[in-house]
């Protein structure tokens, strides 16, 4: 029976050193925050991202992250978790379009678009709440760069597409062969 719980303390070990390695070299912010939103726990990521050099993360709400006008729509959700006991997790962000993310804030003030999943975890004595978020400040600087250009191509396309009718009126033969009209109405979509 000793070498049964020996075996199993060495198990559990095992199994933290691996949650304590993964939670400190990923890339996203994590937090581990109670039901008042106070921060317990954060990795080495979460840090770097809000630009917390000075000042302490542990102990401080949630909120004092996020933009002001995110933060009743944040305590809206984590309520809506833990009224809902079928509920797990809740997201802000991932979808195709950025109008759900949450506005952060570092710590010099810089506001970003920060993608977040929150789940919950019904512990013995406490109900806490694990946040995983990362800054997409880059990937929606380059989906807004996309949809500009996309929407340029369109123009040029509806341009050339009348230059070319034009010419096709007045007798001349067609710059293009086939109908353009369609593929710049799709592309403005």
């Amino acid at each position: 029976k000793r070498a049964l719980e020996l075996e199993h303390q060495v198990q559990l070990r095992e199994s933290r050193a691996r949650a304590a390695e993964i939670i400190e070299t990923v890339s996203e912010a994590i937090f581990t925050i109670t039901t008042d939103r106070r921060i317990t726990m954060y990795n080495p990521s979460a840090k770097e991202i809000f630009g917390e050099a000075e000042r302490t993360l542990m102990g401080c709400r949630f909120e004092d992250l996020l933009h002001p006008s995110c933060c009743d729509e944040f305590t809206m959700g984590l309520q809506k978790l833990l009224d809902d006991a079928t509920q797990r997790t809740i997201t802000w962000g991932g979808g195709e379009s950025f109008d759900d993310l949450l506005m952060a804030v570092r710590e010099n003030g810089e506001e970003f678009p920060f993608e977040v999943t929150v789940s919950r975890l019904d512990l013995r004595s406490e109900t806490v709440f694990t946040l995983v978020g990362r800054d997409v400040s880059e990937r929606r600087r380059a989906e807004m760069q996309l949809r500009s250009r996309t929407i340029e191509l369109a123009n040029a396309t509806e341009e050339l597409q009348a230059v070319n009718e034009e010419l096709h009126r007045r007798g001349g033969e067609s710059v293009f062969k086939g109908d353009l009209r369609g593929f710049a109405r799709d592309r403005k979509r």
